[in-house]
């Protein structure tokens, strides 16, 4: 049993930490937000469910039993050449380096790109249910899930404390590939001479791809920049690059910053800081390089500034590659902490704010542009201080999905600051305050000649043209004639919902089509009409007595239900216990092992009923209505604990691993097929429902309707999944 649960664990191992380095690679490779990783996941989940799918009709045939090896070995292949291929997938596809890449290219291109690798990942859960059945393994649908899910618990912790540690997820990916290889040979073959020759193997794998293939890739992906340093982080990926005698930093796909460009620090610093009549204290939210530092230092009075951001590695990495400079007398402190749970608990006054943050693309940054957050900030504000934050904009033109964004932000702050003033031009300024704020040219120059300020880029002819009343009127005027009223929140991230839109219409996408249309439908409508299809399908079902299809169908929507809550609870976290990547792979491990906790309890029962599934499903309905109660009431003391959302997916992977074996049992009896038949098919109906709950979920619903929308319809699906179990009789 030893030999045969390390090879099962080693496959969960590898299946999970090959699909969390792609998802990493993909969001590293393309710009977006969660619609990039929900797409990536999809792919994995689609293409796995496809591959289980395909396995169960020849799983009895000991095609798959008797080949695990050759599997194994082919699906080394497959995933290490994906994960290469990803690297350099901008350079295949003839897209430069700061191209916008839209959602139909990145959808097609990556999934072709995974559909093999996924395929052949889908194989192995029936392919090794037959192989233990063959052993005379007691319960080996069972077995077989308790083990997998393990390894794929063990593996997320194993790759992120890997990635900490400074290890690159492809270098990881190489070593994890290796080890499955070993482990393989080892338990599968029994001469000394073929372990021997898979040893070596593993060992010139793992050698080769680290020392030659990866260096050769980072080459190709990042020309015609030279590449100076690499370092994954749990938050990002930093390249440092070379181009001529400039240094750039990138995040993922993203500039951080430029040697050279003190433009860009005027502009981020002085329009807050003229418009503070004696700022002392500063605090600046995200990443800030020296030359911001020295853009502060020219006030006198500024006693103090405050750094915060949650990537110790980036902010190392920003002071090393900072233009050198004199020291500038400032009492400068940099905290590496989430800025929304620093905020919370900071009991200092600050006079000035600087959120230098990326925009809220997505769901973990939308929450520092939600009215929740601007509430906790202004709490720890002085009554004259000016928060002021940026957007890219337009002199000229700000079609409507710039506009609505806009004013959605404008919304959003004029519900927290009763003044707001908006500086134009191709970077947006947007300043908000309790006490009068200016934008007039005149009032700064005289403010910039009182303190004594010499700047080179933010002086008089700047000024002038840059707050000239035309381009003031012309901004505001658009804005005042844009009828939006919505406002941005933790609970309906509209923000991300409006990004997306301007991101797909810079790439010719669909999107910009598709959003509209679902906000202007009710979801109740929409809702209604899903659970009367599901009504009508289930009826047919019933009708024509196809009960394994319904137990099937069971499966696929109690793994979309598990899926579209387990998005819920992760954004959850990072909105209310802080967005930190760490504990969104403890997620995924509570819920592994909850699954495997769930299939090991199920063993106890010698026959399956109707109420068992009934009271699992229970379970699930109590634990979403709670949730949904708690992130209702916006209970920070206790969505504030990370240990409440692990306790909540732990449960939820118990009740998926609880039900699976009892839905597998009951397709084996009704169908009069083996056990790694019926697993296999019942796999891939619970991986397509999750498939399905990712797609629809995290790019679709959030974004457009919220949080509390996923929750309820959860709970309409919960409950429809309980009548189901009651019309389906369990044999």
């Amino acid at each position: 049993m030893l030999k045969i649960n390390s090879l099962i664990v080693a496959v969960g191992f590898t299946a999970m930490t090959g699909q969390l380095v792609i998802i990493r690679l993909i969001a590293q490779i393309f710009n977006g937000n969660e619609l990039t990783m929900c797409i990536a996941i999809g792919h994995w989940l689609f293409w796995t469910g496809v591959g289980s799918y395909a396995g169960s009709r020849i799983a009895n045939r000991k095609l798959l039993s008797d080949n695990l090896l050759t599997i194994i070995l082919i699906y080394v292949v497959l995933l290490l050449t994906s994960v290469n291929l990803i690297w350099i997938l901008r350079h295949l596809m003839g897209i430069s380096i700061s191209e916008m890449v839209g959602l139909d290219r990145i959808f097609l291109r990556t999934g072709l790109l995974m559909m093999l690798p996924s395929f052949t990942n889908g194989l192995f859960f029936p392919a090794l249910v037959a192989w233990v059945a063959k052993l005379n393994v007691h319960f080996p649908v069972n077995n077989v899930y308790i083990s997998e899910t393990v390894g794929s618990a063990v593996g997320s912790i194993v790759f992120i404390g890997l990635i900490v540690s400074g290890v690159s997820s492809t270098v990881f990916m190489t070593g994890t590939l290796s080890l499955l290889l070993l482990i393989a040979g080892l338990v599968l073959l029994n001469k000394r001479r073929s372990r021997i020759f898979i040893i070596l193997l593993s060992l010139c794998l793992f050698v080769l791809s680290g020392q030659v293939v990866i260096p050769r890739l980072l080459a190709i992906r990042w020309f015609p920049y030279r590449v100076v340093e690499y370092r994954e982080t749990p938050h990002q990926v930093i390249s440092v690059l070379s181009y001529e005698d400039n240094i750039s930093v990138f995040s993922n796909n993203e500039p951080l910053l430029t040697s050279g460009v003190p433009e860009i620090a005027e502009e981020a610093v002085h329009f807050a800081m003229l418009n503070h009549p004696a700022p002392h204290r500063v605090l600046i939210i995200g990443p800030a390089n020296r030359a911001i530092l020295q853009q502060l230092a020219k006030y006198p009075g500024t006693d103090s500034v405050t750094i915060v951001q949650n990537d110790k590695i980036l902010d190392k990495i920003i002071g090393k590659y900072s233009l050198e400079m004199p020291d500038i007398g400032l009492n400068v402190r940099r905290i590496i902490d989430d800025p929304f749970r620093f905020i919370r608990k900071s009991k200092s006054r600050t006079d000035v704010v600087l959120v230098n943050l990326p925009l809220p693309v997505n769901a973990m940054w939308n929450v520092y542009y939600s009215r929740g957050f601007f509430r906790e900030l202004k709490k720890s504000l002085d009554e004259r201080a000016v928060v002021a934050l940026q957007f890219p904009g337009s002199e000229t033109y700000l079609n409507a999905g710039q506009l609505q964004f806009l004013k959605l932000v404008e919304n959003t702050v004029r519900s927290v600051f009763r003044h707001f003033v908006w500086i134009p031009g191709e970077t947006l300024h947007l300043l908000v305050s309790d006490r009068p704020l200016t934008n007039n040219c005149d009032d700064l120059l005289l403010e910039m000649q009182y303190r004594g300020i010499q700047n080179r880029y933010i002086n008089s002819h700047y000024l002038r043209d840059r707050l000239s009343p035309m381009k003031i009127d012309f901004l505001e005027k658009q804005l005042h004639e844009c009828q939006y009223q919505n406002q941005n929140t933790i609970l309906k991230p509209a923000a991300f919902y409006y990004s997306t839109i301007l991101w797909d219409q810079q790439t010719g996408g669909v999107l910009k089509r598709v959003y509209p249309w679902f906000a202007a439908n009710s979801p109740l409508e929409i809702g209604s009409v899903i659970v009367v299809i599901f009504i009508i399908f289930t009826m047919y079902l019933k009708i024509k007595k196809k009960q394994t299809i319904m137990t099937k169908f069971l499966m696929g929507l109690l793994g979309y239900a598990i899926m579209s809550f387990e998005a819920v609870v992760i954004i959850s976290l990072q909105s209310f216990a802080g967005s930190l990547y760490l504990r969104v792979a403890f997620l995924s491990m509570a819920f592994m092992l909850g699954a495997a906790a769930g299939a090991a309890g199920q063993r106890r029962y010698n026959r399956i009923t109707n109420s068992q599934i009934i009271t699992a499903v229970g379970i699930f309905l109590g634990i979403v209505i709670v949730y949904g109660i708690l992130l209702g009431n916006r209970l920070t003391s206790i969505l504030g604990v990370a240990g409440v959302h692990y306790l909540v997916l732990f449960i939820c992977g118990s009740v998926g691993g609880f039900v699976f074996p009892i839905l597998c049992e009951n397709v084996r009896k009704t169908e009069g097929t083996g056990a790694a038949d019926a697993s296999g098919s019942v796999y891939a109906w619970d991986i397509l429902g999750s498939c399905l709950g990712v797609y629809l979920t995290s790019g679709l619903i959030i974004p457009v309707y919220g949080l509390m929308a996923v929750i309820w319809f959860t709970v309409i699906i919960i409950l429809f999944l309980g009548s189901i179990a009651l019309l389906n009789n369990l044999k």
